[in-house]
């Protein structure tokens, strides 16, 4: 399903002139939604990851004791 999929798109020039991607057969009802998810995630893992910023807490919140977020 996704070869016929990836096989449904034409690449056609829009009316500014930029390339873009139209569906080439839409009367079965395909928009080929599993193509553009698979260049989703192509593109996304293409991606650098962003850094993730956190803040340790502080020592002496340990396992059990009560958990108060507040300020942190």
């Amino acid at each position: 399903m996704l070869r016929a999929d990836l096989h449904s798109l034409k690449k056609a020039q829009g009316p500014t002139g930029a390339p873009r991607f139209v569906v080439e057969d839409e009367g079965q009802g395909s928009h080929a939604d599993r193509a553009w998810a698979c260049f989703l995630s192509i593109n996304a893992a293409s991606n650098p990851i962003a850094p993730i910023a956190y803040r340790s807490l502080p020592s002496e919140i340990g396992i059990g004791a009560p958990m108060d977020f507040r300020g942190y």
